[in-house]
């Protein structure tokens, strides 16, 4: 969905042309995420039986819109979400960084760094492990205590054979 601006007045317009081949994509959906549309949609018809002919069908099936119907633009989302990160004296925040640290949340938590490109709809692998390698500090510990162990093994390997060379 985009905004223009024609004559003054802002329209808008839907667009369903997606950014990538990869952004054509299911996931599944949560079951709290579920829950919490299942709840707005009983208040929606709740108010459209309340307001009826003034309740907006314009944007029928869309999920982000208001008591009356109207579409919650992005543009709206973008504004007020800074208003919330003010409001509770947050670390200076963009909307789309709650994307990055979504994808953060997932590699904390050993999501496949294949996984989050799927998730995220990135293009290629490249994309997803150039934004995010470096925070897959899970994996560095995993790496190290792989190594850790196969040069503590061998060592321990070395002094037992040291010892039974010595019992002989």
């Amino acid at each position: 969905m985009t905004s223009i601006n024609a004559d003054g007045h802002e329209q808008l317009r839907v667009d369903e042309t997606l950014k990538t081949e990869a952004s054509v994509r299911t996931l599944p959906l949560i079951p709290h995420i579920e829950k919490m549309l299942k709840e707005r949609l009983k208040l929606e018809m709740q108010y459209s039986q309340m307001l009826k002919g003034d309740f907006d069908r314009t944007f029928d099936g869309f999920v982000c819109r208001d008591n009356t119907g109207a579409i919650i633009t992005p543009e709206y989302a973008t504004r007020h979400f800074k208003e919330v990160v003010k409001k509770y004296k947050l670390r200076p925040l963009r909307f789309h960084d709650l994307r990055h640290s979504c994808a953060s949340l997932l590699l904390a938590n050993g999501v496949s760094m294949k996984a989050i490109q799927d998730w995220l709809g990135h293009s290629t692998f490249n994309v997803t492990a150039n934004f995010y390698s470096h925070l897959d500090y899970k994996s560095r510990i995993s790496s190290a205590e792989v190594i850790s162990n196969a040069l503590g093994d061998e060592e321990d390997e070395n002094e037992g054979e040291k010892k039974n060379a010595g019992s002989n």
